[in-house]
């Protein structure tokens, strides 16, 4: 996909070929090694030759580029959900799909893409994974399809606003095996993508993209920020604190001073200014009381934490509970056996017991637990 050969020209549609005026000097099809602009010449659109990528704006991520899976979330709130996220995958670049499920639940579709292609965007992109794009562009479709790229294939399946793809490996060869360990019905449509018919469908779903899914896929790039010089930080705060302290060493013991002649001075008015002063002591009392009671707000990061540990053990939770400052957890694994050992190794967990006899079922364990956390002011700040 280096030269003009390789791709030939296609989608000849003249009002298609008149949108590609205005959205292609803004486009690039990257891949891991370049990234290649789209060019409209006699109202055809093709991919074209290498670009800079300092000069585009949407950026299409070939398949090769990015993992591709999704997850369901016991997880119905939005903050909390995101949450969540920003812990499991801190550190990697990535961009999620959220949708509302049943059962107060969210199915997280999520991309994690290269860092070598990350790398080379601008500061400011639209970055749309290739199944995305061809999603929109077949989504009125039930069917399944493989593309054929140059040296690797892949397979899409689509249904309404459902999709998932997966790129060919020794499991998955052709249609007929992806259907099977994905679940994908047998009889339904079968589409094939060849790199000469990719480009117009890519335009397609181009169009049909909602401005939330744009938005959604919207990166911004911040600058790194420079590390910063602790030791020379250090010393000038060292200087300034025992220059700080030697001033107020010496204004207080001439506020002490100043105070006594002040005080020899009002006479028999002591009296009503000593109690003033245990006024406001009094008051200060209560003020650091409502300070304790608000230090012993219970934090909710422990359970989500714990939920998430479970989820990535290959817990399928059918229901969890907060009750008394338990959390009691219902779900179903293949092996439940050492499933209360993995809980009480948490440093936030404080004990773990099953309150029913675990059962076996279709070749999973059902169970019940009931988890205590540590929650104490001095656990919560650790």
């Amino acid at each position: 996909m280096s030269t003009n050969q390789r791709i030939p020209q296609v989608f000849s549609s003249k009002l298609a070929g008149i949108v590609a005026h205005f959205i292609t000097p803004m486009l690039r099809f990257q891949t891991l090694e370049d990234n290649y602009v789209f060019d409209v010449e006699s109202y055809k659109w093709r991919i074209g030759t290498q670009a800079i990528p300092s000069k585009g704006l949407i950026y299409i991520a070939a398949r090769r580029t990015y993992l591709e899976f999704e997850k369901v979330y016991p997880i119905e709130n939005a903050s909390d959900l995101k949450a969540v996220l920003n812990q499991q995958f801190e550190g990697r670049d990535c961009i999620h799909q959220v949708t509302k499920a049943s059962n107060h639940q969210s199915l997280v579709k999520t991309f994690i893409f290269d860092s070598k292609l990350v790398a080379g965007l601008p500061a400011f992109s639209i970055l749309l994974p290739e199944s995305v794009v061809l999603h929109a562009a077949l989504q009125e479709r039930h069917c399944k399809s493989v593309i054929r790229d140059e040296g690797l294939s892949w397979f899409l399946y689509v249904r309404s606003e459902h999709f998932s793809s997966q790129i060919a490996n020794a499991i998955c060869e052709d249609l007929d095996s992806f259907s099977m360990v994905n679940g994908v019905p047998q009889d339904i449509e079968k589409i094939e993508i060849l790199p000469y018919g990719k480009p117009e469908l890519l335009m397609q779903g181009l169009k049909r993209l909602s401005p939330s899914v744009l938005l959604n896929f919207t990166r911004y790039k911040r600058q790194q920020a420079k590390p910063l010089p602790w030791r020379e930080i250090g010393l000038s705060t060292l200087v300034g604190l025992l220059f700080y302290f030697s001033i107020s060493s010496f204004y207080l013991q001439w506020t002490e001073r100043s105070a006594s002649k002040v005080v020899e001075g009002f006479g028999t008015e002591v009296d009503l200014l000593m109690s003033e002063k245990q006024q406001v002591e009094d008051l200060q009392l209560k003020l650091n009381k409502i300070q304790q009671l608000l230090l012993q707000q219970e934090p909710t990061w422990p359970v989500w934490s714990t939920l998430l540990h479970l989820l990535d053990r290959g817990v399928n939770l059918s229901a969890f509970q907060w009750q008394n400052r338990n959390l009691l957890v219902k779900g179903e694994i293949p092996e439940a056996t050492g499933l209360i050992e993995a809980l009480i190794k948490l440093p936030y967990v404080s004990k773990a017991t099953f309150t029913d006899p675990t059962r076996r079922e279709r070749d999973l364990d059902s169970f019940s637990i009931k988890i205590e956390f540590r929650l104490e002011a001095e656990d919560a700040k650790k």
